[in-house]
């Protein structure tokens, strides 16, 4: 049986998103609720150029990912996804 790929992207996507909920009150864990938005994202994304049968590059930034699909997918806010991405390093490593 072959795997349905973009929907285990989006299971996972949905995974972060679940997180986000359970945490979002609390406000020490700020870093991981912008660290699960941003993978959620990148996994939607993901989930997008698999289902173009395009190849899945080994990167998280929102931007270069965003640009992949840029035929099929519209986002709005390039600064978002852009702060994304910063606040995704930080998330990662202690000290950012």
């Amino acid at each position: 049986m072959k795997i349905d790929m973009p929907r285990e992207w989006l299971k996972s996507s949905k995974l972060d998103l679940e997180n986000i909920k359970y945490i979002l009150e609390a406000e020490h864990l700020t870093s991981i609720v912008a660290f699960h938005a941003q993978q959620s994202i990148e996994k939607s994304f993901k989930a997008v150029i698999e289902h173009q049968n395009k190849k899945i590059p080994k990167q998280h930034d929102l931007l270069k990912l965003k640009s992949i699909i840029a035929d099929v997918f519209t986002v709005g806010d390039d600064d978002i996804l852009d702060s994304l991405n910063a606040l995704y390093l930080e998330s990662r490593y202690p000290g950012a």
